[in-house]
């Protein structure tokens, strides 16, 4: 199977789990490097002359390095800069849990995401183009490259001395390695003439891969908390097949378009709307398109809805935002649709604070006047 850097580090770090689980003798004395390789590459291959100095071997101890600077792993090595481990080391109870709890894994993502707004562009720029040249893959593992300076620099267009500045930005007032360089330097140091060297990380390749999505779990965790109020709506399910279901979805969506609140609108697909614990993905089959021509049928004016479904730790989560014109206030039912849960058309929906329902006079009149207002202005 072809694994990825992150999915290579936490095949190593399960590695240490299991032989801490199964001996007792690794329990009291720890897993050396060549122990690992033995468990993972097989006691031939480990045998061989040559390994020492074999790209498994090495895409080994880093992977042993990079959990190690994560404190996944403890190791008796003090590991500074571009070091590798050579003595034994052990899973720590951070990377067990991290291997155990899907919130503990996410929560450490999000810990080496938290700088990334303080980049700057040509930061962004570097780590981009080293996270594509350096990670590589090859059957069961996978290893980083040093990737030397010229290769960076015509794509970068700087000269050597911009390169060491902005890697210098990069690596000294953060806390965690997200490129390494060979030969070390440190700042106001020459760089030598054989150049330089630099590779990505495990926290370099977090930061490129899965910084879009623990910011979006940290979005869906707050709206969690905070549950349902006049603007975000929370539902197990979102199902369109049926007249009940199409009236539903109308009714959701008309109550929060029309509702006067200052944020962002949102219908939450995936959370149990009495526990409020997390049920299930979205059916795969939801699509923006089919949510949108149900809204041409069934809301006047045309109203604009965005559909993602996006990655929790907890599973997939469909997001509805619902996106308001006050220049089209109100929006009604066009079409009446359903049985049991029957909408007629020109009903209009707000929200009372988790209940969707029809607006009382005073409430409807504020939305008339803020539409009139938004339609006003417009005109001027």
């Amino acid at each position: 199977m072809l694994m990825n850097y992150l999915e290579w580090c936490e095949y190593v770090l399960d590695v240490y789990l299991e032989g801490a689980r199964n001996s007792l003798e690794v329990r009291r004395d720890d897993l050396r490097p060549e122990q690992v390789a033995q468990r993972v590459f097989g006691p031939e291959f480990v045998r061989q002359a040559e390994f020492g100095e074999s790209v498994q071997y090495m895409a080994l101890r880093q992977a042993i390095r990079d959990l190690a600077q994560q404190e996944l792993l403890y190791t008796r090595d003090d590991l500074v800069f571009g070091d590798e481990p050579k003595t034994p080391g052990t899973i720590t109870n951070e990377g067990k849990a991290y291997l155990k709890d899907e919130q503990a894994k996410w929560a450490e993502w999000s810990k080496i995401c938290s700088n990334a707004s303080d980049f700057t562009t040509e930061q962004r720029e570097l780590l981009e183009l080293v996270n594509s040249m350096s990670p590589q893959q090859e059957g069961s593992y996978a290893w980083l490259d040093w990737v030397h300076e010229e290769s960076l620099r015509p794509e970068l267009g700087w000269d050597a001395e911009m390169l060491r500045v902005v890697i210098q930005e990069i690596r000294f007032p953060y806390d965690y390695d997200y490129v390494l360089t060979r030969p070390f330097f440190n700042p106001g140091e020459t760089i030598t003439s054989d150049g330089l060297g630099v590779r990505t990380t495990y926290q370099g390749i977090v930061l490129q891969t899965k910084r879009h999505l623990t910011v979006e779990a940290r979005e869906i965790d707050k709206l969690v908390v905070e549950w349902e109020t006049t603007s975000v709506d929370f539902k197990r399910e979102l199902k369109i097949d049926t007249k009940d279901q199409k009236a539903e979805f109308v009714k959701d969506v008309l109550g929060l378009a029309n509702t006067q609140a200052s944020s962002e609108r949102w219908l939450i697909v995936g959370f149990d709307d009495k526990s409020r614990a997390y049920h299930s993905p979205p059916d795969p089959n939801l699509k923006q398109e089919r949510l949108e021509q149900i809204l041409a049928v069934y809301v006047d004016p045309q109203l604009d809805i965005r559909y993602d479904m996006v990655e929790h730790y907890q599973g997939f989560v469909g997001k509805v935002q619902v996106v308001r014109d006050p220049t089209k206030l109100p929006y009604k039912v066009a079409k009446s649709v359903g049985d049991r849960k029957r909408v007629e058309k020109g009903q209009i929906f707000v929200r009372h604070g988790s209940l969707t329902e029809e607006p009382t006079p005073g409430e409807l009149q504020a939305i008339r006047a803020e539409g009139e207002r938004a339609r006003r202005a417009q005109a001027s």
